[in-house]
C-alpha cells in the first residue's frame, strides 16, 4: 500500500512539474476521421472538433477534374469514422464530405462529386467570406458550423495548390492540426499553426491558412 502511495505521489509531482513548465499533458489521443454528412443531417456533438471540405464549384466533368482529386486525397488520408466505434468521441476530429442524399451502390470518387451538397458548401463559404475562392477548402470549428456562430474557424485554402500535392495537404491537415489539442485550446492559435504548416507556407504563402471571424452579414 506505502509503495502503491508512493508512486501515486510521483506521478502527481510528474504533472505538475510537467505542466508548470509549459509542457502539455496529454492524456487523449486524438484521432483525425472522415464522415458524410447529409444535408438533413446534424453531426453528432460531443467531437473534439469539426471540420468541412467545400467544394467550391460543381465540375463540368468529374473525370479528371480538382474535385475528384481532392476526393482521392480524402479517402487515402483519412480513416472512416466507423472504424474508431469504441474510441470516446471527444477524441475524434472528424472531416465532413457534404452529400445531397443517400444513394445505393458504392462511394466511388466520382459519385461522392457528383452527389456533393453545394448548396450547404456555399453557406459555409458565405459565413467565412470565401464565396469567390476557387477552392477547395478545409474548414474547422471547434463546434458543428450549425452552431458556430459568434465562433473562430480555421480555413485551409487550396485554390492555389496543384492536385499533385492535395493528398500532402491532408496530411499535414490531420497529422500537424487535428493531432494538436494545444493549437485548439481557447479558440485558434494561428501562429502554432502557421509553425506546424511552414514546409507547404513556404511554397504556398501565408494567406493559405487564416483564421476567420464568423461574418454576421452576408456576403455576396
Amino acid at each position: 500500500m506505502t509503495s502503491f502511495l508512493a508512486r501515486f505521489a510521483l506521478i502527481l509531482i510528474l504533472a505538475y512539474f510537467l505542466a508548470s513548465c509549459g509542457v502539455p499533458v496529454r492524456d487523449t489521443l486524438y484521432v483525425p476521421v472522415r464522415d458524410t454528412l447529409y444535408s438533413d443531417e446534424l453531426p453528432f456533438s460531443g467531437y473534439g472538433a469539426y471540420s468541412y471540405v467545400v467544394l467550391t464549384e460543381r465540375p463540368k466533368e468529374v473525370s479528371g477534374s480538382r474535385q475528384e482529386a481532392f476526393c482521392d486525397a480524402y479517402l487515402s488520408r483519412l480513416e472512416s469514422v466507423q472504424q474508431y466505434s469504441g474510441r470516446p468521441k471527444l477524441s475524434l476530429m472528424p472531416t465532413f464530405w457534404l452529400l445531397v442524399d443517400k444513394r445505393d451502390g458504392s462511394n466511388s470518387c466520382r459519385e461522392l462529386v457528383e452527389n456533393y451538397d453545394y448548396a450547404r458548401a456555399k453557406l459555409i463559404m458565405e459565413r467565412i467570406g470565401k464565396l469567390s475562392a476557387h477552392g477547395p477548402l478545409l474548414v474547422a470549428w471547434t463546434k458543428p458550423f450549425e452552431e458556430a456562430q459568434g465562433r473562430k474557424a480555421l480555413v485551409l485554402d487550396l485554390s492555389k495548390v496543384e492536385p499533385s500535392l492535395f493528398s500532402e495537404a491532408f496530411a499535414i491537415w490531420s497529422a500537424r492540426i487535428t493531432k494538436s489539442p494545444e493549437l485548439w485550446n481557447n479558440g485558434f492559435a494561428l501562429e502554432k499553426i502557421k509553425l506546424e504548416l511552414a514546409s507547404f507556407l513556404n511554397k504556398y504563402g501565408d494567406s493559405i491558412v487564416t483564421v476567420i471571424d464568423w461574418f454576421s452579414e452576408k456576403v455576396g
